[in-house]
């Protein structure tokens, strides 16, 4: 099962209590979520859903430009460099996170 295509949009509803999380893609019109807090956080999911792709590609380039050179440079986990194994660190959790 595949996720609405992005880009997703938002709108406040009529009520003003919820805000609407809809697909501006999806053929039905139908809304995605209806989310009963205010426009801030709706925006911020919209926000997340939209970039999600493009970040998890900007990790994963970054990934293989550091393991490039690792390799170039010999086992960088040997390496005292905390911050360049922090990096890695960070970058391999993230994906772990959004994959």
């Amino acid at each position: 099962m595949e996720h609405v295509e992005t880009p997703w949009t938002t709108s406040i509803a009529g009520n003003g209590f919820q805000s609407l999380i809809y697909g501006e893609n999806d053929q039905t019109g139908e809304t995605i979520a209806v989310v009963y807090t205010d426009q801030v956080d709706a925006e911020f999911i919209v926000k997340a859903v939209n970039s999600h792709d493009e970040l998890v590609e900007a990790l994963q380039k970054a990934s293989e430009v550091l393991n490039t050179i690792a390799n170039k440079l010999g086992d960088i986990t040997q390496s005292t460099d905390m911050d360049t194994l922090n990096v890695r660190m960070l970058i391999q959790q993230a994906l772990s996170n959004a994959l």
